[in-house]
């Protein structure tokens, strides 16, 4: 697969010519590129949008076309094109797009990746970052809930499958809406006869829930609410896709896995025009991944409780004082009890050291101020209550592998 970081995510680049379908290509003679993607929902007008960005560079003539008002004529002008950027969600549809040899570029993860190139969302990694952040919240029991429409799809299951393994790993007992995960409990698992909120009601709580979208996880959060269960004291809700108008829906507000589907349309395009220039895409070439940029966290899975008061107390301490230094002793100074016995029951809750905890607390704001603000590193460091900016590139680097530059740089192109 192709590290992206290779190839750049550059808006800088013109060319004046183009060798389209064995003719050289002047201005006079701009590239028709279809593209078919679903308008109605977030994912496509970003990708769209990320399409057009690159088209504009390379003077383009796009046609966008969305799913819900294909006809066979639509389609046909489809693959009249000189290339094509779409979101393949059948097996039918690849068979067409081979037997006609048109420069192609699969966006959609609906069937598994495969026989045409594609850009697509990292589905596991996104699973994988949901288990481990439900699980640093200190959430007993984990829950994958599939939207029903799409359990069979290539990117549900994908992300199901991350987050279980995620959860396995991390040792926390996990359960899959659509079936039991852990054979010793299967009164657990999911009945057409319970309802979703008697379900998870049912769990040693907190529960931590990833609902694979946020419209999905904004269903689950009326379920919840409805059913007199606490967000998020009782259940813990993570959606993914950062759709920030569904978050205007929800409360509390939503905490979301982002990921930048403008990216991926850009790189899409980019990786399309290499097959219109006739260039020879390597096998490791012809399945680019998209990581998710990370965890947007909002209250769904902020500072729920914990069994342990005080060191419920010690979080919510650490999390209020982020923004500047702390030591180990004044967290233990908000609590009733000696240093310790809370050094004991917090990494027993936690499953990780008060001073763990502090520096996870301090380099993840970091990490947000670095992707989201174009603030100096000095007043990152500042701001995360390093006390200076050494200080702050060294712990950074000895937690995160890389420098506070590196990260902001490499998470332009991720």
């Amino acid at each position: 697969m192709l590290n992206i970081a290779k190839i750049g995510y550059s808006f800088a680049r013109t060319r004046a010519m183009r060798i389209v379908k064995g003719r050289t290509m002047t201005r006079s003679r701009r590239p028709r590129i279809g593209v078919l993607v679903d308008l109605i929902v977030r994912f496509g007008r970003d990708v769209a949008t990320g399409v057009a960005a690159y088209g504009h560079i390379e003077n383009w003539e796009l046609i966008l076309r969305p799913i819900w008002r294909l006809t066979d004529s639509r389609m046909a002008e489809l693959f009249d094109a000189d290339g094509l950027i779409i979101s393949v969600y059948d097996h039918q549809i690849v068979g067409e797009l081979l037997q006609r040899k048109i420069p192609v570029v699969n966006i959609a993860s609906i069937i598994a990746p495969g026989h045409i190139p594609s850009v697509l969302i990292d589905h596991h990694k996104i699973g994988e970052i949901a288990a481990l952040h439900l699980v640093d919240a200190g959430v007993k029991t984990l829950v994958v809930d599939l939207p029903p429409g799409d359990v069979n799809t290539y990117w549900a299951r994908a992300r199901s499958d991350a987050f279980i393994a995620a959860a396995h790993q991390a040792k926390v007992p996990v359960y899959s809406r659509t079936g039991s995960e852990n054979n010793s409990a299967p009164s657990r698992a999911r009945s057409s006869q319970v309802s979703r909120a008697r379900w998870l009601a049912q769990m040693p709580r907190p529960v931590g829930v990833f609902a694979c979208n946020d419209q999905h996880a904004l269903e689950i959060m009326n379920e919840c609410y409805d059913a007199g269960l606490k967000i998020p004291r009782d259940i813990a809700i993570l959606g993914c896709d950062n759709d920030e108008l569904i978050n205007r829906f929800a409360f509390p507000s939503l905490s979301s896995i982002s990921v930048d589907f403008t990216k991926q349309g850009y790189l899409a395009a980019e990786l399309l025009d290499r097959q219109i220039s006739h260039q020879q895409l390597p096998s490791e070439d012809q399945i680019v991944l998209v990581s998710p940029t990370g965890v947007i966290q909002r209250e769904s899975t902020r500072l729920f409780s914990v069994s342990d008061p005080d060191v419920a107390l010690a979080i919510e301490y650490i999390t209020v004082n982020q923004h500047r230094p702390i030591t180990v002793d004044e967290v233990v100074g908000a609590t009733s009890i000696s240093r310790r016995t809370l050094e004991q029951r917090f990494r027993r809750v936690r499953r990780k050291t008060i001073l763990q905890e502090i520096l996870h607390v301090k380099i993840e704001r970091a990490k947000r101020l670095l992707s989201e603000t174009d603030l100096k590193m000095g007043q990152i460091a500042s701001a995360c209550g390093f006390g200076s900016r050494i200080r702050f590139f060294t712990a950074f680097r000895q937690y995160v592998g890389i420098t506070p530059q590196n990260w902001r740089t490499q998470g332009m192109i991720r």
